[in-house]
């Protein structure tokens, strides 16, 4: 993930000197309804893992959100957006027996990792959000909607004796966000958002996103 650290970090020193450079444009420049979101997540998966056994567990980890979005007036916008959920990973801890259990069958292991095996469980999202928005002052914005996404769930087991399966999952599930926005100037802004989906093939996932919103800009 540092690839996205460095993007986002690019981006985000980008908008906090745009303010003086912004404030020389002449009066023929006009910003565009259309913003582009780049965001890094923070995200804390309930999977349907109850135990693990000579395994660790890691359900917490960093991703992508990217958001094209439109304002339709100044109580709502609607975004298109892409999202890559931070990975769930069970490791085997060199026992050469780890397993781990599930809620619905929590005294008989769903399956066994290998010594020095791993199972990863990697998920994206393509997102529709109708959001609505309340102008709290001049510079901070409060917003939040309930959307629809088309999600993907891969599991990889991974096994260092040669042996390696992967089971994939697709389906459309709801979800909702809250959050502020701060507008640095009319071309960028900052925002820092709640995300929570409730049944991500069994997984829950909560989310804090923070990003960096760009408005496009012509001419005339």
């Amino acid at each position: 993930m540092k690839h996205i650290y460095f993007i986002f970090t690019l981006l985000a020193t980008g908008s906090l000197y745009a303010g003086e450079s912004s404030m020389s444009v002449n009066q023929s420049t006009f910003y565009s309804n259309m913003y582009l979101s780049v965001g890094i997540s923070f995200d804390d998966s309930d999977s349907d893992v109850s135990s693990v056994n000579g395994a660790s567990l890691d359900e917490k980890d960093d991703g992508i959100s990217l958001k094209l979005g439109m304002d339709y007036n100044d109580l709502l916008s609607f975004e298109l957006g892409y999202r890559k959920y931070g990975d769930v990973t069970i490791t085997d801890t060199n026992s050469g027996s780890g397993q781990w259990f599930t809620d619905s069958n929590p005294s008989s292991g769903k399956g066994f990792v290998s010594s020095g095996g791993k199972v990863v469980v990697d998920t994206y999202a393509f997102t529709f959000l109708p959001k609505f928005k309340y102008d709290y002052s001049s510079s901070i914005q409060l917003n939040g909607g309930i959307g629809l996404m088309y999600f993907r769930t891969r599991s990889d087991l991974i096994q260092l004796d040669g042996f390696a399966s992967t089971d994939a999952n697709r389906d459309f599930e709801a979800y909702y966000e809250v959050g502020a926005s701060y507008k640095i100037n009319n071309q960028y802004s900052l925002d820092l958002h709640y995300q929570n989906v409730d049944d991500i093939d069994t997984m829950r996932i909560e989310s804090t996103v923070l990003s960096v919103n760009y408005r496009f800009w012509y001419k005339e």
